[in-house]
């Protein structure tokens, strides 16, 4: 919910060099499920040239306590009420990137947002229950068509492991907010090679069951995804075990 400009004040009268904010916060509040989430620890150093923009600048955050760093910019406010932005985020404990830009829009005091939206972790290890473990990297690059109640992803590419071994796929998903959030995907690919996937070393027995467990060790724990998760996913062509399924 934004309130917008308080009556009486024109936007375009004030115009800041330089602003600076320190142990900000902010807090994002969802009626429809009565959650809410909090951005401590808030900084910010840039400019404000009126109250419809154009603004820049960047700064860090903690969300659940972990610190993250971010730029923001945005153009000026157009005739329609929208306005052009872009946000990147990188985590400092984790190696995640955000990058996000397009048109913002506010409909009835709600958000709207339309543009790119881009995904990414770098490989990384963490120690779990004394072992150290994986993570591969991955990426995912979408349409994203954002209101109040849902998020809409089109075009989308997911990109998963290393580059000479990374599985591709395809598709479209939405997420839907509220009191019971679920994310809907529908992913697929023309091909999908396991057996390089798998990574196994050469003389390696290339049984199906051999290379879907060292896929399973792989990825390990890593997809743990925070709420519900409906995926279809569809292959024309697999190669598992040096054998071809298709369909």
């Amino acid at each position: 919910d934004w309130t917008g400009t308080a009556a009486g004040i024109d936007p375009e009268a004030l115009t800041i060099e330089r602003l600076r904010i320190e142990q900000g916060r902010v807090t994002l509040a969802d009626k429809a499920s009565a959650s809410w989430m909090s951005l401590d620890k808030l900084s910010f150093n840039g400019e404000l040239r009126s109250l419809v923009g154009p603004f820049k600048g960047d700064g860090t955050f903690q969300l659940r306590g972990v610190p993250h760093a971010y730029k923001l910019s945005a153009g000026r406010k157009a005739h329609d009420g929208s306005m052009r932005m872009r946000l990147t985020v990188d985590s400092a404990e984790n190696p995640f990137s955000a990058d996000i830009d397009g048109l913002l829009q506010f409909d009835g005091g709600a958000p709207r947002f339309e543009g790119s939206l881009v995904l990414a972790q770098q490989p990384s290890v963490a120690l779990e229950a004394g072992r150290a473990v994986n993570s591969l990297p991955w990426r995912v690059s979408s349409r994203l068509r954002l209101a109040a109640a849902s998020a809409a992803f089109e075009q989308l590419e997911l990109l998963y492991g290393t580059e000479d071994r990374a599985v591709k796929l395809g598709g479209t998903a939405e997420l839907r907010f509220g009191e019971h959030p679920r994310l809907d995907a529908t992913l697929s690919a023309r091909q999908l090679d396991l057996d390089r996937f798998a990574g196994l070393p050469e003389g390696a027995p290339r049984l199906p069951l051999v290379v879907l467990r060292a896929i399973a060790d792989t990825v390990g724990g890593s997809i743990d995804p925070p709420l519900p998760v409906r995926l279809a996913l569809s292959v024309e062509q697999l190669t598992l075990a040096d054998g071809v399924v298709q369909g």
